[in-house]
């Protein structure tokens, strides 16, 4: 409670006076008046002397206000991709190479010591350098002050400044609540991945789960057998159906909620020394499109000692469709991984195995096919790179946006981090499809395998400087006529 603004032993004294004198005054205008004595005016005064003698005695110290400050933390990145015999044979384009940039700012309002108003900002989201609209093909016609324009990978013309994130959190006694726009992220973050770190080294974050979400997280008590628990909601769409506004008229398509895409989630994660795990369970309701889906998702990760083991599944099920064709849910996905992480005089040492299932689906509608989180990078190519490509042509309904998706996988991976400003690392990563869909899959034969290697180094505490390399040996299993793709990618970074 806040009792005064200013110093204590200011204020204290001048307000014990000023209170009492207007008591007394208020006694002996009743005696001019010729009141009776007044029984609780003489109360009230024994009551206020008293407390004006505590006051006295004691200090009782303002609860100061807190002045507004911001806090600042983001990265920039700068990389140059050269991808060679990506496409199918006889497409065109065998060489690509081109720079993107991205400027991630992440502001924080901190109102108090336990309220934030977080927010993400990109400026530049991997946009290609260049102005790539120009009319003129050479300096002579163009010269050095032409504009540059705001392209990305796809050719899509981008606004040069996208505010992703805005959220508050309120970090109350009675638990954390998280309401607004805000990243999203559970267990190992195969399914539900935040984009704000990398799983593995290889690869960039591009995506990121981001949701308009209300939610609530536990305190940790006894109760909870000392682990947390959070209960969300979602507005995941928003009249998607109607979008003719002006029908409406003035905010009437904010008046027919059949066609928003509602999500209520509820998880528990519990830790111990060495361990620790987690579940949760959503729940998905669209009326117009008939939507009932539920999601289940369970992860674990252990450590002793030196060794480690992990693992993450996800089970959907349930029944969706549009204008009254139905459709069954049922997708399955998991991982496991396991290895062993060394500290050596030497260096240290991080290697092991991850092998991985994504449900597929051969009847060509979708409702089979397991995406993972297209932030969890596993490789450089087949995944990120040629099946990306192959479901976007197939259209927006199977889009993996470079995530693993109808296929089983194995990949062992080494990574040696010296001094520690150096650190290499190196994969193999194999595949075979799980259905024959002609979009991913064309035949029952393995996807490809693929070997990745790379080097980062350190060049101060915030900025480093890497190159991965990667080469696909496609196999017959892949959908179209594939040469073996090449991928080399130099980054910079600067973190803050």
């Amino acid at each position: 409670m806040t009792w005064f603004e200013g110093e204590a032993d200011t204020l204290r004294l001048p307000f014990v006076v000023r209170s009492l004198s207007e008591v007394l005054q208020l006694e002996k205008q009743g005696e001019k008046e010729g009141d009776p004595p007044d029984i609780f005016m003489k109360s009230f005064k024994k009551i206020f002397l008293i407390f004006a003698l505590l006051l006295l005695a004691f200090p009782v110290r303002p609860a100061k206000a807190q002045a507004l400050f911001l806090e600042m933390n983001g990265y920039y990145r700068l990389r140059y991709d050269y991808l060679y015999r990506l496409y199918p044979k006889n497409s065109g384009g065998e060489d690509i190479g081109f720079f993107v940039q991205r400027l991630r700012l992440e502001p924080a309002i901190v109102a108090e010591e336990r309220v934030r108003i977080k927010s993400q900002i990109d400026v530049l989201d991997d946009m290609v350098l260049g102005n790539n609209s120009a009319p003129a093909a050479s300096y002579l016609d163009h010269g050095l002050s032409g504009g540059n324009t705001a392209t990305g990978i796809l050719g899509d013309e981008r606004d040069t400044l996208q505010v992703k994130r805005v959220w508050a959190e309120i970090d109350s006694p009675y638990g954390l609540f998280r309401l607004g726009r805000q990243p999203v992220s559970f267990g190992l973050q195969a399914f539900l991945n935040s984009g704000d770190g990398q799983v593995f080294e290889f690869g960039d974050s591009h995506y990121g789960e981001t949701r308009d979400r209300i939610a609530y997280f536990s305190p940790k008590t006894i109760f909870l057998g000392n682990g947390e628990l959070m209960l969300a909601y979602d507005k995941l769409i928003k009249n998607p159906y109607n979008r003719n506004r002006e029908e409406k008229g003035f905010l009437g398509w904010l008046a027919d909620p059949a066609s928003d895409l509602d999500e209520y989630m509820i998880s528990y994660v519990r830790k111990g020394t060495i361990w620790e795990a987690g579940a949760a369970a959503s729940r998905q309701v669209q009326f117009q499109s008939k939507t009932r889906v539920w999601l289940f998702d369970l992860y674990g990760q252990i450590r002793q000692k030196y060794l480690y083991a992990a693992g993450e599944g996800r089970f959907t099920t349930g029944k969706t469709g549009v204008d009254d064709e139905k459709q069954d849910v049922n997708q399955v996905g998991g991982l496991l991984r396991g290895g062993a992480d060394l500290v050596t005089e030497y260096g240290e040492f991080d290697f092991g195995l991850e092998g991985g299932y994504a449900s597929g689906d051969g009847s060509g509608k979708g409702g089979e096919q397991t995406n993972f989180a297209p932030d969890y990078r596993v490789g450089i190519l087949l995944y990120s790179e040629v099946m990306d490509y192959l479901t976007r042509k197939a259209g927006a309904a199977r889009l993996t946006r470079g995530g693993i998706a109808n296929s089983v996988y194995a990949r062992p991976f080494f990574k040696y981090v010296y001094a520690p400003r150096v650190s290499v690392m190196a994969g193999v990563l194999w595949a075979y499809p799980d259905k024959i869909d002609h979009i991913i899959a064309g035949h029952d034969s393995w996807l490809g395998i693929e070997t990745d290697a790379g080097v980062e180094v350190k060049l101060t505490r915030r900025s480093s400087a890497g190159l991965e390399l990667g080469y696909l040996f496609t196999g017959d299993g892949l959908e179209g006529n594939f040469n073996d793709p090449f991928a080399l990618r130099m980054k910079f970074q600067v973190v803050f």
